[in-house]
């Protein structure tokens, strides 16, 4: 679960913004380029099937 103070690569989160059936958006920091930024976080099975359809398409399948 993510929530207010985790850090997900560069990104610190600072509040969620909303959820829906594509997944969450937060309010973060760009720790590296000083800026706020809104972080999409997509849940785990539909980021494992896009993931596998780049990999189809990259294969030409």
């Amino acid at each position: 679960m993510i929530s207010t103070g985790n850090q997900i690569g560069r990104y610190k989160i600072r509040s969620a913004i909303g959820k829906g059936g594509m997944g969450e958006v937060f309010l973060a920091e760009d720790t590296e380029l000083e800026r706020l930024v809104a972080l999409k976080v997509l849940p785990e099975a539909l980021a494992n099937d896009m993931a596998e359809a780049q990999w189809d398409k990259a294969n030409g399948r």
